[in-house]
């Protein structure tokens, strides 16, 4: 299985944004661009999660440069917040979907990981890493056990 194709939705983007204007609390984010964006995508919004915690959730609509985002942000964020591409729960996902002995194949990209868990695979699980996993507010996942190449 591939990381970055449907039901995983892995955006393998380095690329990050800003919020435009004061963002409320809420589903939805005025973005500067929106371009590298898909729906179900991952999605980091530094201190918009609550008590002012690192936001991260998926992107359920794009309308020009707006995201609508699910579950709704805790708290308000001030206009250049960052935002960037969050690719944690694409990776469970799939390696939830493994048999024993299953293999994911993560093409050539840039990965950010931000949820606060680690990733935890079953045993003989291998993933084909192509390329970077990038982390912003945790440690990249200790990959000992996970059979990475």
């Amino acid at each position: 299985m591939t990381v970055t194709s449907p039901p995983y939705y892995a955006a393998g983007s380095a690329t990050t944004t800003t919020t435009v204007g004061s963002t409320t609390v809420g589903t939805s984010v005025v973005v500067a661009s929106a371009s590298t964006w898909a729906t179900n995508e991952g999605i980091y919004i530094a201190g918009a999660g609550v008590a002012g915690a690192n936001y991260v959730g998926a992107v359920t609509a794009i309308s020009c440069t707006t995201l609508t985002i699910s579950p709704a942000t805790s708290t308000t964020v001030a206009s250049g917040t960052l935002i960037q591409h969050d690719d944690t729960a694409a990776f469970q996902a799939a390696i939830n979907a493994l048999t024993t002995n299953g293999n994911i194949v993560v093409p050539n990209g840039y990965y950010r990981m931000n949820a606060p868990h680690p990733l935890c695979a079953a045993k003989y699980t291998r993933i084909y890493l192509g390329y970077r996993i990038l982390s912003t507010s945790y440690p990249v996942p200790d990959t000992q056990g996970l059979g990475v190449r």
